[in-house]
C-alpha cells in the first residue's frame, strides 16, 4: 500500500539575501505542488549600542521596524503572492536559528526550509551559520536550499 505524503505548514526563514530568495523559491514551488501554507518567518537580533558610559543606548525605532516590514512583505514577499500560495508572515526580534526552531514546533510544521549560504564547509565550521544551527537541532525535516548560480 503506498503512502500520500503531505505537507500541510512548511516554515521557511527569509532574510532579504540571494540564499533566502533560493529556499523562498523552493518552498514556493513545493508549497504549490502540495496545496501547503508557508509560514515565512524573518528573525533578527535587535542591535543595542552603547556608544559610551553616559550615552543613551542605541534601540531600533519604530520608524525602522515598519519600513522592514514593508520590506519583508512587499518586495520580500513578493514572490509568494504571484505565485498565489497560501502564506503568514512573522516578523520576530531574536537569534535566527532559535527563533525558526521555536516557530517551527509552535506552527508543528511538517518541513523548515532556510537558504544554505555556500561558505564551504571550512568557513561554516569556523563561522557557523543559521542553516547550520537549524540542521543541527531542528526536530523537524529540514531542506537547506543552494544558491542558484546565475547563468
Amino acid at each position: 500500500m503506498a503512502t500520500t505524503l503531505t505537507l500541510k505548514r512548511i516554515v521557511v526563514g527569509v532574510d532579504g539575501s540571494d540564499s533566502g530568495k533560493s529556499a523562498l523559491e523552493f518552498a514556493a514551488r513545493l508549497a504549490k505542488a502540495m496545496r501547503s501554507e508557508i509560514v515565512a518567518v524573518h528573525a533578527f537580533d535587535a542591535p543595542i549600542a552603547l556608544p559610551d558610559p553616559y550615552a543613551i543606548p542605541f534601540y531600533l525605532d519604530d520608524k525602522w521596524r515598519a519600513g522592514l516590514k514593508s520590506e519583508f512583505e512587499n518586495k520580500w514577499l513578493r514572490l509568494l503572492k504571484t505565485a498565489g500560495v497560501k502564506y503568514r508572515s512573522l516578523l520576530v526580534d531574536g537569534r535566527p536559528a532559535s527563533v525558526i526552531l521555536d516557530i517551527a514546533d509552535r506552527e508543528k510544521a511538517d518541513l523548515v526550509v532556510v537558504g544554505r549560504r555556500g561558505r564551504g564547509e571550512v568557513a561554516e565550521l569556523l563561522l557557523g551559520s543559521v542553516s547550520h544551527e537549524i540542521a543541527l537541532h531542528s526536530k523537524r525535516p529540514v531542506v537547506l536550499a543552494p544558491l542558484k548560480k546565475a547563468r
